[in-house]
């Protein structure tokens, strides 16, 4: 079995991937907006969260992350 340690390590690794990556969090300039988004994914899904995000930024609801998203999270 692994330790505690690592397996915390391979948690994160799989969130990252899986979550933040996926959402191209890296990008956002807000580090709190970023974590939310990234907390509203784990918890919904991605498309759902980007439904969401895309609602909130009024732009074409589509689900998907695009350049359009990416440059309107840009901005905060």
């Amino acid at each position: 079995m692994g330790s505690t340690f690592g397996n915390s390590r391979v948690a994160k690794a799989i969130y990252k991937k899986e979550y933040w990556d996926v959402l191209y969090l890296d990008e956002v300039n807000n580090q709190k907006i970023a974590n939310e988004i990234f907390d509203d994914a784990v918890n919904r899904g991605v498309k759902s969260a980007v439904k969401i995000i895309q609602k909130l930024l009024n732009i074409p609801i589509n689900g998907k992350i695009d350049s359009v998203l990416i440059n309107k999270l840009k901005e905060f």
